[in-house]
């Protein structure tokens, strides 16, 4: 028997200072794959993913006041690099191992967060994060975004983009500007990474997508169901949802079966969710452990019904995995949440435990 590995992880909304360490990620998630009857890691997802490099002139930043912490005498400030910190975790001192392919897709860059509402509302040297701010203090552009950590040859890559900076979720193809960012959810651009053509086995090649949807900030986490179905980000989600499947549908055609895994910022049984399901034909993977029979009140959070969560803030269920168009008869799924290691929220790695996604060929 045949098994594949897809993950995916959240690397903490470092951007906004919760805490991160995206190489002890990849080492705790190089300890979940690799094991004598683990299988073949195919690829890994990230979302919130910080890069910088060097850039912008020094003293744009620092005649600003929002940049208030002080650079530590002597120190260098280095460029940030979530993805190789992950892969230096994951693929350790082991050189005959190659490097996997990497893709990157930034949402957000230095000259969004230079809109003045961003500043008040965001980048103030308060809500920051320590490190963003060393960042823009030593004159480095930084980006936010979602990775891919790919093992296995795909044929090509697509961005697709779900919403734009702004307040407003929808645009008309133009209306798309940094200035239009305001420094908080209510005005992140939102994008998707599809991986095209991903060879599986000899025989099969699919689909990969990874990506992040809407949150808004006045959305409700734990309520009713009503509630959560008006609540300010659902009915963004479900536009983002259909914007995602039609690109998803133009360039594959029905042929080759797609997996799809992100953090949707939607429970179960909520009306985006669905949508995936009733008018796109996406199979969810539920993680193991969640009871068959019972139904989830969305009234309470997951942690408190003790059924699997992955969002440790809350206690809920928000990253999932879905299938479409694979073989029941040749090809059995199933997702778990991977509890990390240490959760404390001083000292976590993530504010999301991950979601693994496991395919056996049966025959």
């Amino acid at each position: 028997m045949n098994r594949y590995h897809f993950i995916f992880g959240n690397c903490a909304g470092a951007a906004r200072g919760e805490k991160c360490n995206p190489k002890q990620l990849g080492k705790f998630l190089k300890k979940q794959t690799h094991t004598e009857e683990s299988g073949q890691l195919v690829a890994v997802g990230l979302s919130e993913v910080i890069i910088s490099t060097a850039g912008l002139p020094r003293s744009r930043w620092l005649e600003n006041p929002m940049f208030s912490i002080p650079l530590l005498p002597g120190k260098e400030t280095k460029n940030l690099d979530d993805l190789k910190d992950f892969k230096k975790g994951y693929l350790g001192s082991n050189r005959e191992k190659a490097d996997p392919g990497t893709l990157y897709l930034s949402h957000l860059n230095s000259r969004d967060h230079n809109h003045p509402e961003a500043v008040e509302n965001k980048w103030n040297g308060e809500r920051a994060s320590e490190r963003i701010v060393r960042q823009f203090q030593s004159g480095h552009d930084v980006f936010q975004g979602t990775g891919a950590i790919l093992f296995k040859c795909c044929q090509y890559q697509q961005a697709v983009q779900l919403r734009p900076s702004g307040l407003e979720p929808d645009w008309d193809g133009n209306a798309d500007h940094p200035s239009l960012y305001r420094g908080n959810r209510n005005s992140e651009p939102r994008a998707a990474v599809i991986v095209r053509q991903l060879q599986l086995t000899s025989e099969l090649s699919v689909d990969l997508v990874f990506c992040q949807l809407e949150t808004n900030s006045q959305d409700l986490r734990i309520a009713a169901s009503s509630q959560l179905d008006q609540s300010s980000g659902s009915l963004s989600r479900s536009r983002q949802i259909e914007r995602l499947c039609t690109a998803l549908a133009n360039g594959n055609g029905g042929e080759r079966p797609v997996i799809l895994m992100g953090d949707f910022n939607c429970r179960p049984g909520q009306q985006e969710f669905q949508l995936l399901m009733d008018k796109y034909g996406f199979r969810h993977v539920p993680p193991e452990g969640t009871p068959q029979a019972e139904q989830l009140d969305h009234a309470l959070s997951d942690k408190k019904q003790h059924r699997p969560f992955s969002h440790l803030n809350h206690g809920i269920l928000i990253d999932h995995a879905f299938v479409k168009g694979l073989d029941q008869d040749k090809w059995q799924c199933r997702a778990n949440i991977l509890e990390l290691p240490n959760e404390n929220k001083l000292t976590r790695i993530s504010d999301h435990r991950p979601v693994m996604l496991t395919l056996d060929y049966l025959s």
